[in-house]
């Protein structure tokens, strides 16, 4: 072989071995860019709310929100679509939203039609120069621009077909019917979107993003205030400048110096929400810092500051076993299906029985059993659970559960210690205790 020849081939070996790491390397990119892309996607379609929220950045620490009305939520998730931006909610009410753990995906569908409205915007805007397409895409725009406004506009329109067919009963029965329909969700999605609150969870890398959004918030609070538009944010009674101040995120890691104004609530729910099937427990201020993060896991939760020591925290009757999980070791008390006022009524003092089950399945037991009734048990650490319930409501159940001849042992019991004479001092104790609670929320 000759020197040029040689001189080739080495020039042609060292080209391939070039063009392969660059091929390499340029692979090795798009593979990186497709695993992060397909990461994200799962986080946000398939992944559990909290956990895609954790990966969504350099730090796990979250953040959350001040509440939020549905109409300024669906705004924000609007600006984070366009950035790519990942959050999630959590609707204010005790039983939160339908499914406990949606995906971040299915929560922002909430503001479907926003999306859209940005989407067919976006597209009036590129067809500019075609008039039919242009002019399609405008009315698509304006349909989800205010759904509210649109509906009530068909609703308007199945009014007058229902006037010009006054003659033919079924047609005019039907545009009758399409009338009410639209105007009901007309109205309904009005209200919803002016009483239904929320608050956003979000990653801390992602504070000085979501502090933008909120900065846009009170100036239009202030514009609907001017219009006596604008709900009572806060639920103290009174419509002022604390509905309409400054925003300001929360950093899901609290101090116990931030936990001082008694009375204020921490959690995605507020504490005086709950009014039937939930339970309460008194816990430290430190073991609520060290909780806080995972009570967020659950539906909905409570958490207010009691007074320069202890939280009060209220939670679903049906989260109970997930929160005792983790729950400090302290006394939970449980409210049944009238949150306990039956129990407390004066016109029932006479008629309360108390029992005492030991065993976690037996109260399990007495809870489907006591579902539609209302009673106050205290679960102590130990798991002893006394419970205060009515009598008459013992031997109604007594009764069905004879026909049904379901739970014999339970009604056994129940017969038994519905003859035992009554613990007054135990009722007047509850009592007073409620009577505590009641104060705090005043």
């Amino acid at each position: 072989m000759d020197g040029n020849a040689k001189h080739d081939l080495e020039h042609t070996a060292e080209k391939s071995v070039s063009m392969s790491a660059k091929i390499s390397k340029i692979s090795t990119i798009i593979f990186g860019r497709f695993l992060v892309r397909a990461n994200r996607y799962y986080q946000k379609h398939f992944s559990s709310s909290m956990k895609a929220l954790r990966k969504d950045g350099p730090t796990k620490e979250l953040c959350v929100s001040p509440p939020l009305t549905r109409a300024e939520v669906k705004q924000i998730i609007t600006a984070c679509r366009e950035n790519n931006v990942l959050m999630g909610i959590k609707k204010m009410h005790p039983d939160g939203e339908l499914s406990s753990n949606k995906s971040l995906h299915q929560q922002e569908k909430i503001a479907r039609n926003e999306i859209k409205y940005k989407k067919w915007d976006d597209r009036r805007k590129a067809t500019s120069k075609i008039k039919i397409l242009n002019k399609f895409c405008k009315h698509q725009a304006d349909k989800y621009k205010n759904i509210s406004a649109y509906n009530m506009k068909l609703s308007n329109k199945w009014l007058s077909r229902q006037e010009k067919t006054s003659k033919i009963k079924p047609l005019n029965a039907y545009c009758k019917k399409k009338a009410e329909n639209y105007k009901k969700i007309a109205i309904q999605e009005k209200t919803r979107d002016e009483e239904e609150q929320y608050v956003i969870i979000f990653n801390k890398s992602k504070l000085s993003f979501f502090n933008e959004q909120l900065e846009k918030i009170p100036p239009n609070r202030l514009k609907q205030n001017t219009k006596n538009e604008i709900p009572d944010l806060n639920k103290d009674g009174v419509i002022d400048e604390r509905d309409i101040e400054p925003m300001v995120s929360r950093g899901m890691n609290l101090k116990i110096d931030d936990l001082s104004k008694i009375g204020e609530d921490f959690g995605s729910c507020p504490v005086r929400d709950y009014q039937k099937n939930y339970c309460v427990q008194k816990i430290t201020k430190e073991e609520y810092c060290e909780i806080r993060e995972q009570l967020f896991e659950l539906t909905s939760h409570g958490a207010c500051v009691l007074n320069e020591r202890e939280m009060i925290i209220a939670i679903r009757s049906e989260d109970l076993d997930e929160y005792r999980e983790y729950a400090p070791e302290r006394p939970i008390k449980e409210y049944g299906a009238s949150g306990g006022r039956a129990i407390e009524s004066e016109s029932n003092l006479h008629d309360i029985m108390e029992i005492e089950i030991n065993d976690i399945k037996r109260y399990k037991e007495f809870k489907e059993t006591y579902s539609s009734k209302d009673y106050v048990a205290s679960i102590s650490p130990n798991g002893t659970t006394t419970i205060l319930l009515k009598e008459t409501d013992t031997k109604q159940l007594a009764e069905a559960s004879k026909k049904k001849s379901k739970t014999e042992d339970l009604v056994k019991e129940a017969n038994e210690l519905a003859e035992k004479n009554k613990n007054d001092k135990v009722i007047e104790n509850v009592v007073l205790e409620q009577e505590e609670e009641r104060e705090f929320d005043r």
